[in-house]
């Protein structure tokens, strides 16, 4: 990803992390804004530089359009590494045309050459078409988060 297209992904991504975290009700509206903006600069202080974060703009096909972006975070423990998916957005309108199990596929081969054994991800609830679409890749369920408001 250049710093050019980070800015670009920075100025969504903040807004749509604070309207999950309150669709989720993990967050109040009034704080959300500022959480997500604290969260992206805690976790990436150095941009797209950061160590041990990738950032990719998802580009397709011969014309290289631009349709998305992923970011994965390296984590290496006792177990080997993995890659934990940070964000990955398909942009709305090229929605339902592939190009997210494309992009799944892509980070499968990337991640062999990291050798990277394990790819997880979280995924808010209410996304189902995110949930339908990792499920169709493959992703099972290893821990799941359940709350009931009274």
């Amino acid at each position: 990803m250049s710093n050019f297209d980070f800015e670009d992904y920075l100025a969504s991504a903040i807004t749509d992390y604070a309207s999950d975290k309150v669709a989720a009700g993990t967050w109040a509206k009034a704080e959300a804004e500022q959480l997500s903006k604290e969260s992206f600069e805690r976790l990436l202080p150095n941009g797209v530089d950061t160590e041990k974060e990738y950032l990719y703009s998802i580009l397709i096909g011969e014309t290289r359009q631009k349709v998305g972006y992923l970011w994965f975070q390296l984590n290496e423990t006792l177990m080997g590494k993995s890659a934990f998916i940070l964000d990955f957005v398909i942009f709305e309108q090229v929605r339902g045309r592939g190009y997210g199990k494309q992009t799944l596929e892509a980070l499968e081969e990337v991640a062999k050459n990291l050798d990277i054994h394990k790819i997880a991800l979280h995924v808010f609830a209410h996304n189902t078409t995110a949930i339908a679409l990792y499920e169709k890749a493959g992703y099972k369920n290893t821990d799941i988060t359940m709350a009931k408001y009274l």
